[in-house]
């Protein structure tokens, strides 16, 4: 049935039905499940879910052009000709999910442990903690970022999954201003965006983005932005790669 359930996404671009919309509240129980059934190390969870919803007209449209970061593309094309005087209609998903860092909370086998095996790091005067998500210091370093992407990724599964399965439709971003984290001068350095939006258009945003996910119903015509994965004799056919380029046994 799981297998059944992927093999029908598809990536939505301009096909979302305003009209009919995923309530707050089915939203909110699909995204605490996948909580409840993704794998994370030491169950601390370092990454924050921003679900801009159907009434954030102006930040769903922000978060649009923050991910145009080229001249030519859907996203790109999309976000250069809007005219922000008119309704963007099917080209607007119900609810985007913006994925980020987030600084863990110890649990209570995280705090246990590290009590136990308490170390002082002579050379900057501090504790050194034991787990870095949970670490004010190390939470943003690069190693952190990978561990949260990855968990993202397995969430993002479990939610197409659940999705696909109430007949909601899920669409994937991973095109935005790149945030580096500058450990020498305790900060983040932003890429600046040439074409399309700047994050600091969403002041909200205080940690570094992991991943961007639409969310809500296809609208019940053809998508002029659809992918093919299925049909090579169809338009824009996304052909597989050969399995055996990919899989190396050793």
């Amino acid at each position: 049935m799981w297998e059944d359930l992927i093999k029908k996404r598809r990536q939505v671009r301009a096909a979302w039905d305003n009209k009919k919309v995923p309530s707050k509240e089915e939203v909110d129980t699909l995204l605490k499940k996948c909580l409840e059934l993704t794998p994370s190390k030491n169950n601390l969870q370092p990454f924050k879910v921003h679900v801009i919803g159907p009434d954030n007209k102006k930040e769903l449209d922000i978060i649009t052009g923050i991910c145009a970061l080229h001249k030519t593309g859907s996203v790109a094309k999309y976000e250069l000709e809007m005219d922000n005087n008119k309704d963007l209609g099917h080209k607007r998903p119900p609810y985007t999910l913006l994925f980020t860092v987030r600084l863990a909370e110890d649990n209570q086998f995280t705090a246990e442990h590290e009590k136990r095996h308490k170390q002082t790091d002579i050379d900057v005067g501090r504790t050194d903690k034991r787990f870095s998500q949970s670490d004010p210091v190390a939470f943003r370093r690069t190693a952190n970022r990978n561990l949260a992407s990855l968990e993202v990724g397995m969430f993002i599964m479990s939610l197409t999954a659940l999705a696909l399965e109430k007949g909601l439709s899920v669409s994937f971003i991973q095109s935005w201003p790149i945030w580096d984290w500058d450990e020498n001068e305790n900060k983040y350095v932003v890429e600046t965006n040439k074409y399309g939006k700047q994050w600091s258009e969403l002041p909200w945003v205080k940690e570094a983005p992991l991943h961007v996910l639409q969310l809500g119903y296809k609208a019940d015509f053809d998508d002029p932005l659809k992918t093919n994965s299925t049909d090579p004799k169809g338009e824009n056919w996304e052909n597989k790669c050969d399995p055996n380029k990919i899989i190396q046994y050793h």
